[in-house]
């Protein structure tokens, strides 16, 4: 997660997919609160039980967005509405689908896409892993035939007006062929631009590329304030005295407990408003400092990032072997230091 908050604050995205957020093997439940990035709303399916692997939609918090929940069978999927200006409307979906699912796992993702495109929605952005090998994406053919999932899902698509837009290999191990695994889809061709394959490793253990990309519509972005409170020169003797002057059992007795929690709540906010000194701040469109990594584990990420570069631009035996001893170097360095 170190690797993925040090890219947002880096890079400032508005918008973050991720898929397989859970690992193949875990022995807890993850819970969203651990995947929070400063700054980002997170919207995420399976990340909390043991279904799947999880997928989730970061947006930042200089948007409004929605979640959107679709009647369906497929489980590896998570939307978001956000509003446009003109009365537009985007919908955002994240989509995992594993390489080992049956075929009506596959007939579930078909009707999904078809409910999607039937909506009212002016502007559609899909993104995530897809795991169709066999798809050759610059003739939109496969040399399967016509009763397999690699020609169904390219009849789908076409049936959907959908655009594809990841036209370079995505995922690459040595020895084995590189493959287009995570796509990119629109419903129209213009909306994205300036997609880039190489300079971002694989975010973790992945071998998957991470691409960046620009999506062109217009959001109508809220213009968010916060309030930044001063603790250190709050008042403490003065809000310890309101709260010891309020009767609580007066004023708690015959409430339910949720009347009870607002009660204690409004007063809390109240003397903290009273008490603490603060102010309204608007967003800031500075860019942020980096995660606090110490510079040994920050000295890895970017080595990792160089290796990757030259791997993909030569893709020789020699850079692969550079690439991976740092991947796992930098991998390794986060965990020893949260212990």
């Amino acid at each position: 997660m170190e690797e993925l908050r040090l890219h947002a604050k880096n890079n400032i995205p508005k918008i973050i997919g991720i898929t397989e957020v859970k690992p193949k093997i875990f022995i807890y439940n993850i819970q969203n609160c651990e995947l929070a990035i400063e700054h980002f709303e997170m919207y995420s399916v399976n990340v909390s039980n043991n279904i799947g692997r999880g997928v989730s939609l970061y947006i930042h918090e200089s948007i409004e967005a929605t979640q959107v929940d679709f009647e369906t069978d497929y489980e590896e999927s998570v939307w978001v509405h956000i509003r446009l200006v003109s009365g537009d409307k985007l919908l955002i979906g994240c989509i995992y689908r594993s390489p080992n699912g049956q075929d009506n796992n596959d007939e579930s993702l078909r009707k999904l896409l078809t409910d999607v495109v039937s909506r009212d929605y002016s502007h559609i952005l899909l993104m995530g892993d897809f795991n169709y090998d066999k798809i050759n994406w610059d003739t939109w053919s496969t040399s399967t035939n016509e009763q397999s999932i690699e020609y169904k899902f390219i009849e789908c698509l076409r049936d959907c007006f959908l655009y594809q837009h990841v036209l370079k290999p995505t995922r690459g191990r040595i020895n084995q062929d590189p493959h287009i695994l995570d796509l990119l889809l629109t419903n129209e061709e213009g909306m994205i631009s300036d997609v880039e394959y190489r300079y971002l490793s694989p975010l973790g253990k992945t071998d998957h590329s991470v691409l960046t990309f620009k999506f062109n519509c217009y959001i109508e972005q809220t213009k968010s304030e916060r309030t930044k409170f001063y603790y250190d020169k709050a008042d403490l003797d003065g809000l310890r005295t309101d709260l010891n002057n309020i009767d609580w059992n007066t004023k708690l007795i015959g409430k339910s407990t949720n009347e009870q929690w607002i009660f204690f709540k409004d007063k809390l906010l109240e003397f903290q408003n009273k008490h603490i000194p603060h102010k309204k701040i608007g967003q800031s469109c500075k860019k942020n400092k980096a995660v606090g990594l110490d510079p040994e584990t920050l000295k890895a990420i970017r080595k990792k990032h160089r290796c990757w570069t030259r791997y993909m631009e030569t893709k020789s035996s020699e850079n692969t072997e550079n690439f991976v001893n740092p991947e796992t170097r930098s991998r390794a360095l986060p965990e020893r230091q949260s212990r």
